[in-house]
């Protein structure tokens, strides 16, 4: 990710909303014993939390506040899933590619860093 990307992606999706798909999201997530649903549950639980819905998540394209989530989404199945793979957790969102499941955890992560980032930038260190 470059320069430009990163300062972009920040002008779209506001610092809250970053602060939001991060620690707390998935604290509370993990907490709730999650690994002990459906994939479809869990899909359905994050999509609530966001106030969308499971075909929003798993529709093809959307605007970017719903693919910031989804990607958070594939972050979260992933992680709370460790037997699925990558092309497994894309049929659980609606037939996606394992390369865009992928590119949406890269992504997810690469926010979570910058907003971990600017969260320390933004307090009194």
């Amino acid at each position: 990710m470059n320069v430009s990307q990163i300062e972009s992606s920040l002008h779209v999706v506001p610092l809250a909303a970053l602060e939001r798909l991060s620690l707390a999201v998935n604290k509370e997530m993990t907490a709730r014993h999650l690994s002990k649903t459906t994939t479809d549950a869990l899909i359905s639980d994050i999509a609530t939390r966001y106030g969308l819905t499971s075909a929003q998540l798993k529709g093809d394209r959307g605007p970017n506040p719903v693919s910031v989530v989804r990607s958070a989404a594939y972050d979260l199945v992933h992680r709370e899933r460790p037997h699925m793979s990558l092309p497994m957790i894309g049929r659980a969102f609606g037939g996606r590619d394992h390369t865009t499941v992928l590119l949406g955890i890269r992504k997810h992560r690469d926010r979570m860093a910058w907003a971990e980032i600017l969260i320390w930038l933004g307090s009194d260190q």
